[in-house]
């Protein structure tokens, strides 16, 4: 998944941008450190949300699921895609984009729509850089 903002957020609200990554970031490390906690309180939202699991299916979601430091997601977004001229999250983006284009959910050219809007603008500064 990705993390997205608004136009208005990004020219208008930096400092709550920054805010947010630092926030979901350390609720990724808490995930990362109690798992079986975690499981709990997926089932949870995911019963609020209305879309019930059971815990072994959040076990399964947790464990398969890639957690990036906060590090790890700005090297990404700087970092340029092997045989690419974009950065690596911009790249797997349009690679599933594609997939969905030729499953049909998408048409030939709305890939384009997608390019050129990654920032590591906030996770810089979210990190001090």
């Amino acid at each position: 998944s990705c993390l997205m903002a608004t136009e208005d957020a990004m020219a208008n609200k930096k400092a709550e941008v920054v805010a947010f990554l630092k926030g979901y970031f350390k609720a990724v490390e808490w995930i990362e450190l109690n798992k079986e906690a975690a499981v709990a309180d997926l089932v949870a939202y995911c019963d609020e949300s209305g879309k019930s699991i059971t815990e072994d299916v959040a076990k399964i979601f947790l464990d398969a699921e890639d957690f990036y430091t906060m590090e790890e997601s700005y090297q990404m977004m700087t970092d340029i895609a092997e045989g690419s001229d974009v950065c690596i999250t911009e790249q797997r983006a349009a690679d599933i984009l594609d997939f969905f284009i030729q499953a049909g959910n998408y048409m030939e050219g709305d890939d384009e729509l997608f390019k050129g809007h990654s920032t590591n603008e906030f996770m810089a500064a979210a990190l001090g850089k």
